[in-house]
């Protein structure tokens, strides 16, 4: 097992990967709400002390307009000094938002850094590792990195691929459908698959629905359970011409949650100004040959304004669009303890869930059972 002689003091691997864990959970608290930065989780602690002490805590801000370190170096205040700082990326050397956190981290007098990952940002991209070794400072790196990666897959997505992080989400009875004959709505799930649902729902920088599950479910698509007020994600429709109903709680409740709708061609401003009075912001994206949305160029799209998760949540048209060019990340499918008459919809338009066990880009990650109601996750296979 490693050991590394810090202050005198004898520092294990574990110990190390015990803060950065920590600092792992605290980053959690800033996922989907302060994009476009990442999130951050920042320990600053005394390792001479028996045991150690913790000295501060911090994770990013909303918004990104402060940092981990900075937070947790306020609070740590002079006994950070000569102490061991523990951070889940790269820590920035450019001036953004906020001056270069590098920056603050030699000022505050830190005597070693353990880092989890380099920061692939052109604008970092081990610059900031770079000038912490040249103030002197020791520096550890790659501490629990898979995790760390897995934590910033958005922000990665974002900055290698220029595309966000992309999360689909589907309930269905337990003969598949998701809707009734008709494509009359349906409740499908319970309160704790609800409640999960929520808190997906809140670690999402945007929700992204189509224009015919907007006209059919009305869906509001906030977080409203306990512990999620204030947290509603960024409301996308994809609304290739514009003929969405302005009287949906969606657009209603757009000065108070951002509501964006996606089309694919640029409209006039007499055309567009009833859902821009009402704070709806108009994006145009690429369509293909056959009309329909590019998936491709919505998702730089929303990459460029800063997106890096997207939770899709249906209905079967998009879902079945998703699965198909194989843009999701991840399938999260909801089952619920109920089942309807023949005749409703399929989860995927031609299909049922089945569909998503039988391509083979994706593999079964977790099964889990949410009170009466089961959910399948399936991540894309690398």
């Amino acid at each position: 097992m490693r050991e590394l002689i810090v202050n005198s003091s004898v520092v294990s691997a574990s110990e190390d990967e015990h803060y950065m864990a920590e600092a792992l959970c605290l980053a959690k608290h800033g996922l989907g709400c302060v994009w476009p930065n990442p999130s951050v989780g920042c320990m600053i602690v005394d390792m001479a002390t028996v045991p150690p002490r913790i000295l501060g805590r911090g994770w990013t801000q909303p918004g990104g307009c402060l940092h981990a370190e900075s937070v947790a170096l306020g609070e740590a205040g002079e006994s950070a000094r000569g102490a061991t700082l523990y951070v889940t990326l790269e820590p920035c050397a450019h001036y953004g938002r906020t001056p270069p956190c590098v920056d603050r981290i030699i000022s505050a007098g830190i005597g070693r850094v353990v880092s989890a990952m380099s920061d692939p940002d052109p604008r970092v991209n081990g610059k900031g590792h770079a000038c912490l070794l040249a103030a002197g400072i020791t520096l550890e790196q790659g501490v629990l990195e898979a995790a760390a990666h897995r934590l910033n897959i958005g922000h990665l997505r974002r900055v290698l691929e220029k595309r966000p992080f992309v999360q689909l989400k589907l309930a269905h009875c337990r003969n598949g459908s998701i809707a009734r004959a008709g494509n009359h709505p349906l409740r499908i799930t319970a309160g704790i698959a609800d409640s999960y649902v929520h808190h997906m729902r809140a670690k999402a920088d945007a929700i992204m629905v189509g224009a015919g599950t907007l006209s059919s479910d009305d869906p509001e698509l906030t977080c409203r359970i306990p512990g999620t007020e204030g947290r509603s994600p960024v409301r996308i429709v994809l609304d290739r011409d514009l003929n969405a109903g302005l009287s949906s709680r969606l657009f209603q409740t757009a000065g108070k949650t951002p509501s964006w709708i996606v089309t694919g061609q640029c409209f006039s401003s007499e055309r567009t100004l009833p859902f821009t009075e009402k704070g709806v912001r108009v994006l145009m994206a690429k369509q293909t040959e056959q009309r329909k949305l590019d998936l491709d160029s919505v998702l730089r799209l929303l990459a460029n304004e800063g997106i890096t998760r997207l939770l899709v949540e249906g209905g079967a048209s998009l879902a079945h669009s998703f699965l198909t060019s194989e843009k999701a990340d991840e399938i999260i499918l909801i089952e619920g303890n109920i089942a309807i008459d023949c005749g409703g919809l399929p989860a995927f338009t031609v299909a049922g869930p089945e569909l998503v066990a039988q391509n083979r880009s994706y593999s079964l990650s977790e099964t889990r059972a949410l009170g009466q109601d089961t959910l399948r996750r399936y991540v894309k296979r690398i």
